[in-house]
């Protein structure tokens, strides 16, 4: 603005007060000399201004890197290890009901070890807060199913974090046999590319199994989505996936997780964005006995909200689909 406004207001005022005075207009020698001290003027101004909001900009970063810089390490107490035991109770002591439905009817897998173990743990969400998780039990055997069922504000989520090593148990132990675990959180995350990349995490120039990538696909019944885009799986997705459904959404993060082939996957309330057409495909695809997570022998945890028990899908019919 400086560099196009002083020009104009500089000469208005010259000519204003010429005309008021009386005195003689602006002539050629005095505009050009005018025009040359403003341009002077000006542009140093101008460049001022601009680094103002550079500079404010440049604060906030500056501030943000010492807030990481001065926040403490990150404690990861979990304890990766296989301890043989023969418990398969899971206990829950709150004031809010959680139940755990462990379900297994796998024969491929070794159950005398566990998959998942947390001992007598104690977790809140944050320092300040109340622990919303007390005494906490459970086992987890490898190759199996189990669904965590409870009420909005029970812990669910807070148990699936402190699995993930996100919160620290004040008390009690995470035991945990693999650490390649996969997890898909209530609001998917996606990157801003390709339907394929965001499955595959790989690069353009990157070698694709292309046998497993379609057995992903159709595992999660999204070839027929993928039919009606316009570039098929080369269709960008936008930001946070803008571009896609909710349910669109939460099955890609199930097949980014089903195609790094986990050892444990995490499920937090994956199924609640599906319509029950395309949510039984897809429970018959991947947690059936024929699925494609119980033929890897994947152990699976999967959280879903009370609603689902009253819904005509219920968490018992769940079981006996998946079993």
């Amino acid at each position: 603005m400086p560099v196009a406004i002083a020009p104009v207001v500089t000469l208005s005022v010259f000519a204003i007060q010429a005309v008021a005075r009386g005195t003689d207009s602006l002539s050629t020698a005095q505009a050009f000399t005018s025009l040359a001290l403003i341009t002077l003027i000006t542009s140093p101004a101008s460049q001022l201004i601009s680094a103002v909001s550079s500079c404010a900009a440049g604060l906030g970063c500056l501030s943000r890197i010492q807030r990481y810089l001065l926040a403490s390490v990150h404690d990861d107490r979990r304890q990766s290890r296989t301890v043989t035991g023969s418990h398969h109770l899971l206990n829950y002591t709150s004031n809010r009901s959680l139940e755990l439905r462990p379900i297994n009817k796998n024969r491929h897998v070794d159950h005398s070890t566990f998959a998942l173990q947390v001992r007598q743990a104690y977790i809140r969400p944050s320092k300040d807060a109340s622990f919303i998780v007390r005494d906490l039990n459970m086992e987890v055997k490898p190759g199996t199913l189990t669904i965590i069922a409870g009420p909005i504000g029970s812990g669910k989520s807070t148990i699936m974090k402190a699995i993930l090593g996100e919160i620290l148990c004040e008390s009690g132990n995470v035991n945990i046999v693999s650490s390649n675990l996969a997890y898909c959180a209530q609001s998917p995350w996606l990157r801003n590319t390709r339907i394929q990349q965001s499955i595959s995490e790989l690069a353009d120039d990157c070698a694709l199994d292309e046998a497993w990538y379609n057995t992903v696909v159709y595992s999660c019944a999204l070839n027929q989505d993928m039919e009606q885009f316009p570039d098929g799986d080369r269709t960008m997705i936008g930001s946070q996936g803008s571009m896609l459904s909710g349910g669109q959404r939460m099955r890609i993060t199930l097949a980014r997780a089903l195609y790094s082939k986990p050892n444990i996957v995490l499920l937090d309330d994956v199924l609640s964005a599906l319509d029950e057409t395309t949510g039984d495909l897809v429970m018959q695809r991947l947690f059936s006995p024929h699925g494609i997570f119980r033929k890897l022998g994947t152990t699976i945890v999967l959280v879903t909200h009370t609603s689902m028990c009253q819904s005509p899908l219920s968490v018992l019919d769940f079981a006996a689909n998946c079993c």
